[in-house]
């Protein structure tokens, strides 16, 4: 029962999360220029440094963006821990 409650909690915050990206995408997508998917090298390279670095916040305010980055990198430690957790009590290991 608890894995049937978990499983629907866990598809309900998913649906509550892809609605309104799929409602931003079809905005993006009637735009002038559509959803652009080319210069694919520049745009991991600024994913990478912007986003998983925390580059550009770092550089504009130094000390709020190396707590912010701080926070932003134990979330993502964190989530990939649950991540495992979750799927260890569904009998894969994901970690080892």
């Amino acid at each position: 029962m608890e894995q049937l409650i978990l499983t629907l909690l866990i598809l309900a915050c998913a649906y509550g999360f892809i609605a309104p990206v799929r409602k931003r995408l079809r905005l993006v997508a009637k735009s002038r220029e559509g959803f652009r998917v080319d210069r694919r090298k520049e745009r991991w390279r600024r994913f990478v440094k912007d986003v998983l670095l925390q580059w550009k916040i770092i550089k504009e305010r130094p000390f709020a963006g190396w707590m912010h980055a701080f926070v932003f990198w134990g979330f993502l430690a964190f989530a990939l821990e649950s991540f495992h957790h979750f799927m260890t009590k569904s009998g894969w290991h994901p970690l080892g």
